[in-house]
């Protein structure tokens, strides 16, 4: 169950949704009626960026791919993740090798250990697993339940089902990493202390209101909706809404990395990548690419014309 839930860490990392009525940023063209997964198309000059928004799992009916992203896998020249193929496959032992035993206690302060303990204590195995975790990594395997939950399986994720269709293509597309994993599993280590107990105590109370359900559910809408404005400002204003108060320390530099922080090193590869391309194809998750310091915002204030389809 760990290997199956460390896969998709990187889906559930806050992403608890709220109602809310934002309008589309100016920095793309919104396409008039859009079903299915976000996808982009950025352009300046000769060079050509596609751009999906992914869910690292779903639901079978979230396949096949759209045609016009079929066409650009037919003619990309570089499809770039979040973290590399070999990153992908070796992240959940990642997980693992933080596990030792007493972890959770001994990481923990004791209000952040009696609520571990509250929510697993009466399920012997899940203890068990939970009690060798640090308390941040806790946290995670927790977020990770609601998902699977949820019935999202990794095996309809985005990025594994991208990888089918390349392997069954004539072409075939090398595929390489925006991030490194041993780096970016840095950040999680920030949720300590104040911070952690206050993501705690909202998340036990979600799941005693039965609210878990409600706002995967929501999220998923969104991503079929390709709302990508939405879906980032809810997930911050979730975030903001359990860093409070220590908004203004752990909280606010916790979520700022992210989100921003890392949208920001992302970029940078991509930039990269096309110098060296015409055409190249980026799936990131649907979150990076809404907000002021979104991927599609960046590619704007590099002189990138942004359509949706």
């Amino acid at each position: 169950m760990l290997k199956k839930t460390g896969v998709i860490f990187g889906l559930i990392c806050g992403f608890i949704l709220i109602n809310s009525k934002l309008q589309a940023q100016s920095y793309y063209q919104a396409a008039k009626t859009t079903v299915g997964m976000p996808f982009f198309i950025a352009e300046k000059q000769n060079k050509k960026i596609y751009v999906i928004g992914t869910m690292h799992a779903g639901r079978k009916d979230d396949f096949p791919f759209k045609d016009k992203i079929q066409m650009a896998m037919s003619i990309t020249e570089k499809l770039l993740f979040e973290i590399s193929l070999k990153d992908f496959f070796e992240s959940p032992s990642l997980y693992e090798k933080y596990q030792c035993n007493n972890c959770l206690i001994n990481s923990s302060s004791p209000k952040n250990y009696a609520l571990f303990k509250k929510h697993f204590g009466r399920n012997k195995k899940s203890w068990d697993i939970i009690q060798r975790m640090p308390d941040w990594l806790a946290y995670r395997y927790l977020s990770s339940q609601s998902a699977l939950k949820f019935d999202l399986s990794v095996f309809y994720g985005v990025e594994l089902n991208l990888m089918r269709h390349v392997i069954q293509s004539p072409k075939k597309v090398p595929i390489d990493g925006l991030e490194v994993m041993a780096e970016r599993e840095r950040m999680p280590m920030r949720i300590t202390g104040d911070l952690l107990t206050a993501k705690l105590e909202n998340y036990f109370d979600a799941i005693g209101q039965d609210l878990n359900g409600q706002h995967f559910q929501e999220l998923y809408n969104l991503w079929r909706k390709g709302d990508v404005e939405k879906l980032y400002h809810l997930q911050l204003a979730q975030q903001m809404s359990y860093a409070d108060p220590y908004l203004d320390s752990l909280g606010e530099r916790y979520i700022r990395g992210v989100l921003d922080e890392r949208n920001h090193n992302m970029f940078r590869q991509i930039m990269s990548t096309i110098a060296r391309h015409k055409t190249i194809t980026v799936a990131v998750g649907a979150a990076h690419l809404g907000g002021e310091a979104g991927i599609l915002s960046l590619l704007h204030k590099q002189g990138y014309q942004i359509h949706q389809h």
